[in-house]
């Protein structure tokens, strides 16, 4: 820093940088930026809990949960919710048994949440405060039909980092493969 005329003090200019340009992402989809890429997969594996908030949700989920995921837990909202109003969610497995969230979501990667009603947004609230209280990212798809799409898309837009309203059921397969689940 330096003083200038008047007693001011001013910062020197910044050094030279290169600035991303507007063409990077092109140029990194050359055929010569592809031979530094690592031709593997990620080694990482990632701990997914997938839970459905509602029935439509739950069918949904079932129907791609025999799939061979790396890491996917898959959840649904327990129908009997009393602690709700405690901040307390309760959870079960797809099996029916209840499973304890808290200790759940310890070290989980990502939480994602999807809906095709209303039903489960309060309960949407509560888990996306638990998981932001424990630095897990949260992902929310809301499918396209859901019955008062926009109260859902409210709801979980609050407690959410990443919400998409998806199109059809094709949509979630292809999210959670995304998100490495």
């Amino acid at each position: 820093m330096h003083d200038d005329d008047e007693g001011f003090y001013t910062l020197p200019p910044p050094a030279l940088e290169r600035p991303t340009l507007l063409n990077s992402c092109a140029r990194a989809a050359t055929s010569a930026e592809a031979a530094f890429r690592v031709q593997y997969p990620n080694a990482l594996r990632r701990s997914s809990r997938v839970i459905a908030l509602d029935r439509g949700a739950a069918k949904m989920m079932h129907a791609i949960s025999e799939d061979p995921w790396k890491g996917a837990h898959f959840l649904m909202l327990s129908p009997v919710q009393a602690g709700l109003s405690k901040g307390i969610v309760a959870l079960a497995e797809q099996d029916g048994s209840v499973v304890d969230f808290n200790a759940d979501i310890v070290g989980a990667d990502v939480i994602v949440m999807i809906a095709t009603t209303d039903e489960g947004a309060a309960a949407a609230g509560v888990i996306g405060a638990m998981a932001w209280a424990r630095g897990v990212m949260t992902a929310g798809i809301v499918m396209a039909g859901a019955r008062d799409g926009d109260i859902v898309m409210g709801a979980m837009r609050q407690c959410t980092a990443v919400l998409v309203r998806a199109g059809d059921e094709d949509y979630l397969p292809a999210m959670l493969s995304a998100l490495r689940a």
